[in-house]
């Protein structure tokens, strides 16, 4: 299960009320965070208010956002997960990691028919059409 911020509720100056899929509720103070061409603009705190829920982050009007693992590690929370959520999420956390240390050795079906990897088994298919490797 990946992380996903549910809710969210402007509390004042730069104070985000934060719910997450895994049950966690909490306060992030996204101040110190403000700088860089994307979310400098949202030092307006007209603009900051205007924070929306997407599918799975908040977000700002001129496109800034933040991952919901930063905003999660960043919360001060006030109601933590289920013992049952927090397994689950530290089974995503394992997954992203061995993810990103193997991803230079993943290539999908399409690079290798591309002849895009090196030394790679070309796939190829039968008379019938079904998949076989030569």
């Amino acid at each position: 299960m990946f992380l996903h911020v549910t809710a969210v509720e402007y509390l004042g100056d730069y104070k985000l009320k934060l719910q997450f899929n895994n049950g966690a509720e909490g306060i992030v103070d996204l101040e110190s965070e403000l700088y860089g061409e994307v979310f400098e603009p949202l030092r307006d705190k007209h603009l900051f208010k205007e924070v929306f829920l997407t599918s799975r982050t908040i977000e700002w009007p001129n496109g800034a956002d933040f991952a919901p693992e930063f905003l999660y590690e960043s919360a001060e929370l006030t109601v933590a997960p289920t013992q049952e959520q927090a397994q689950i999420r530290a089974e995503d956390m394992l997954w992203k990691a061995t993810y990103a240390q193997n991803r230079e050795r993943l290539v999908t079906l399409a690079d290798v028919a591309r002849g895009e990897v090196a030394g790679a088994v070309q796939p190829a298919f039968d008379e019938r059409g079904e998949f076989k490797v030569e």
